[in-house]
């Protein structure tokens, strides 16, 4: 083969190229399309991106308190807020099922299932009656 053929099929291929680059429609790729995620096992809230805090002391003092209807909910294990872990403003349940699940809500008293005491404004402390 010629220096020249080869020059030529060298310039025909790339114009092969650039041509087919221009031609590709500008859209992202699949990766870019893919949500951007936490690494596996990174803790990650389960609470909306919109959610409330509360129970947390603020500079200067006091604490975000809940609306009227709401309560600041936490999760149980949470020590009931303890070392400022913040729950988060939720409407206060208007009715629950009669399962009998006993929780001992974070105010020392014992409820029929979470939601009871959800009802009564009152996070659950742990799972089962409270230790008299």
């Amino acid at each position: 083969m010629s220096l020249r053929t080869t020059f030529k099929a060298l310039v025909f291929s790339l114009t092969a190229v650039v041509l087919m680059a221009c031609a590709a429609p500008n859209t992202p790729t699949e990766h870019e399309n893919q949500p951007h995620l936490p690494p596996p096992g990174f803790p990650v809230s389960e609470a909306p991106a919109d959610a409330r805090y509360c129970g947390v002391r603020m500079v200067g003092g006091g604490a975000d308190v809940c609306e009227t209807g709401e309560f600041c909910r936490r999760t149980i294990g949470d020590m009931c807020g303890a070392a400022d872990a913040p729950g988060i403003c939720t409407p206060i349940p208007e009715m629950c099922t009669r399962e009998y699940r006993p929780v001992c809500g974070c105010d020392g008293k014992t409820y029929s299932n979470e939601c009871v005491a959800n009802s009564n404004g009152v996070s659950a402390s742990t799972a089962g009656a409270c230790e008299t």
